[in-house]
């Protein structure tokens, strides 16, 4: 619960700052234009991983999808460890 409340606040704290930054920077004239499209991207990026993770849990059950995403996060975090700060000193 706390990974998806965490996950949550993220996505919260990158959407906000970007619709407010496109109603300050979009003419009046083309608002509709480009908030169309903005959902549109949207829903074309999260369809993808719905698809996926259905057919996931589909196929092997729940518990496969949740252990695949656990074993996912965990190499994430076992690679940013180990060459996070190597990127962040050298920039590559």
């Amino acid at each position: 619960m706390f990974v998806a409340a965490a996950l949550g606040f993220g996505f919260i704290g990158i959407t906000v700052p970007a619709q407010t930054f496109l109603q300050e920077k979009t003419p009046l004239g083309l608002r509709g234009r480009v908030f169309g499209n903005y959902g549109f991207l949207a829903i074309v990026v999260t369809i993808f991983p719905v698809i996926i993770t259905g057919t996931i849990t589909e196929l092997f059950g729940p518990k496969f999808l949740i252990f695949t995403l656990f074993v996912l996060s965990l190499t994430g975090l076992i690679i940013i460890k180990k060459y996070g700060e190597e990127f962040l000193r050298n920039g590559s």
